[in-house]
């Protein structure tokens, strides 16, 4: 092999089988965070969009009316080979899911 420069790969294939936490729910719908505090004046920020997000259980899926099927842009630990859930912010100490966190961050940075 040292002599070899480029190795191509034609018709890679990777497919995903799962049982979707044995559920059959038809459609998905997004999950969008948003500050629930009331003002008079309401500046739409609707041009962040995540490329990673926190992966939901079964249990939080169903009860949001969001399928279960497998999501690609789900955040995993590393170390423990497990999905990246809960996390603490030590500034603040408080938890929650990253995108919760942004959320209530940003709106107080900027209220």
């Amino acid at each position: 092999m040292e002599f070899v420069r480029d190795i191509y790969i034609k018709n890679f294939q990777c497919k995903l089988y799962s049982n979707n936490g044995m559920s059959d729910m038809e459609g998905d719908k997004d999950l969008i965070y948003m500050s629930d505090v009331m003002n008079n004046s309401i500046q739409s920020k609707d041009d962040i969009t995540f490329k990673f997000n926190t992966a939901l259980t079964t249990t939080e899926c169903l009860s949001k009316g969001i399928s279960t099927t497998a999501k690609l842009s789900n955040v995993i630990n590393m170390d423990s080979n497990s999905s990246l859930g809960r996390i603490q912010n030590k500034y603040t100490d408080t938890s929650g899911y990253a995108e919760e966190l942004y959320i209530n961050d940003y709106y107080l940075e900027y209220n």
